[in-house]
């Protein structure tokens, strides 16, 4: 049998190839919204026939993309924090204020993961289509918040855990 760490590796690896190639995904996607966009310029301007389904393919395509990226962001600690405020603290204190917002960005986070995966499911129940663009369930659109916000919580708690890890372990080394 394998140990927790072992399988916490594991878990963590595979969490981590999950999230690099949703990352090269929501890359296709800018391409995608890019071209799509090339291609009702020249459809629209040069042959007088715009297409009907490019304004709304690019918008679930730039949805995809934000949410694809938000965990890679995370990931990297990319995203927006309060750096000016931690700057102003001691190490001790900074080190313990990293790990309560890790703590309760993660938890807010996994909160909307929920709310998002209550509608998904809804959507889901009841047949929720998309119309414009066809008849496409409005769940292959929304899964993506769920995505964004569950596996960016993963990361949060990650570094949260990180940190309160190497605080407990700097104290032991002091007593």
């Amino acid at each position: 049998m394998e140990s927790p760490s072992s399988m916490s590796n594991q878990f963590g690896t595979l969490r981590d190839a999950i999230t690099s190639v949703f990352y090269v995904i929501a890359k296709l996607c800018l391409l995608a919204i890019v071209g799509s966009y090339l291609l009702e310029i020249v459809a629209r301007y040069f042959f007088s026939k715009p297409q009907w389904w490019v304004e709304e393919t690019v918008s679930y395509l730039l949805l995809a993309s934000v949410m694809m990226s938000m965990p890679k962001i995370t990931q990297d600690k990319a995203h927006v924090a309060l750096s000016a405020v931690l700057e102003y603290l001691g190490e001790r204190a900074r080190d313990r204020w990293v790990v309560a917002l890790n703590l309760v960005s993660g938890i807010v986070c996994l909160l909307i993961t929920v709310l998002s995966l209550v509608e998904n499911h809804r959507q889901f129940v009841d047949g929720i289509l998309l119309i414009k663009v066809g008849s496409i369930q409005k769940v292959f659109i929304s899964i993506w918040i769920t995505y964004g916000f569950l596996w960016s919580a993963l990361y949060f708690f990650r570094d949260a855990y990180a940190g309160l890890h190497t605080a407990l372990r700097c104290r032991q080394e002091v007593l």
